[in-house]
């Protein structure tokens, strides 16, 4: 059984357009394949305090307007006249 290198290519036995089965390792031709990995990447610091504050930001932005809401609903500032 050989290796077959890259500066092989040229050589009979490994061609390119002619692969001997020397070529690779245990006499028969490797199956194409996907190698999956999965790794833990922590989140930056950094980004997630501007995710918390903007969250909080938002949060409280959005029960600021309800109160004002609730506080000033019964003040009608623009009347609605129809003309019949």
């Amino acid at each position: 059984m050989k290796w077959c290198f890259l500066s092989e290519i040229n050589v009979h036995v490994c061609n390119a357009y002619k692969l001997s089965r020397d070529c690779f390792v245990g006499d028969k031709v490797p199956k194409d394949n996907f190698a999956h990995e999965r790794t833990f990447a922590p989140p930056s610091i950094v980004c997630f305090v501007v995710v918390i504050v903007l969250g909080l930001l938002g949060t409280s932005l959005s029960v600021g307007f309800l109160f004002f809401n609730l506080y000033y609903r019964n003040n009608r500032y623009l009347h609605i006249y129809v003309m019949t």
